[in-house]
């Protein structure tokens, strides 16, 4: 039985992200997405585990005690690099209570014999996986140079093109119309964006 330990997201995240990976799942048609009821925000993978070792996994995480955790997904990327992409995935941000829940659970389940991560915690949510390698954020001696998610990182990577362009155009009006509201205070003039007419005055018809 292969075990991982993991936080359920809620159904109305679920499905902002259904939506979003049904947008896009075209442009990586031969990868494998995951699921939308098999998302999950994965605190630690165990392995391979005979069934009876479950109980005992549940017994010691029963013993972790944590609060409430804010969670915030934004942002994307691709284990190991963009170059050689295995994994295709959601950021995550959170304070460090997610990191210390994590860090519980390695300890508490090491006392049953399950090696320790050796790599710092890395939060995040996976949309798909390409090839037939690990889900593991850190480089595997099987990671090569693929196309499988090209199509995908060049549409991600125009769109956010088109979002920036968008930002600053929006920061370069708001500039112009602060600056030109400043010049009609000063001067009483008409603005070359904003004209400054009396709304009761009725206008002139030629």
């Amino acid at each position: 039985m292969r075990i991982f330990i993991a936080l359920d997201i809620e159904d109305s995240i679920r499905k902002r992200i259904t939506r979003f990976m049904e947008g896009v799942r075209g442009f990586a048609p031969d990868v494998r997405w995951v699921r939308p009821e098999s998302l999950h925000i994965t605190l630690k993978f165990i392995g391979e585990k005979p069934p009876e070792a479950v109980e005992e996994i549940k017994r010691v995480l029963t013993e972790i005690q944590m609060e409430p955790i804010e969670i915030a997904f934004r942002g994307y990327g691709f284990f190991p690099s963009a170059k050689a992409p295995r994994v295709f995935w959601v950021g995550i941000e959170s304070g460090p209570q997610l990191a210390e829940v994590a860090g519980a659970v390695d300890k508490a389940s090491s006392g049953l014999g399950i090696p320790k991560e050796q790599h710092a915690f890395s939060p995040h949510l996976t949309l798909a996986r390409g090839g037939r390698g690990s889900g593991a954020p850190t480089r595997m001696s099987g990671d090569r140079r693929n196309t499988a998610f090209q199509r995908l990182q060049e549409k991600l990577a125009d769109v956010q093109r088109k979002l920036t362009d968008l930002h600053k155009l929006e920061h370069e009006l708001r500039l112009a119309l602060r600056s030109c509201k400043r010049e009609m205070r000063k001067q009483h003039a008409h603005c070359p964006i904003l004209r400054d007419r009396n709304p009761q005055e009725p206008e002139t018809r030629k």
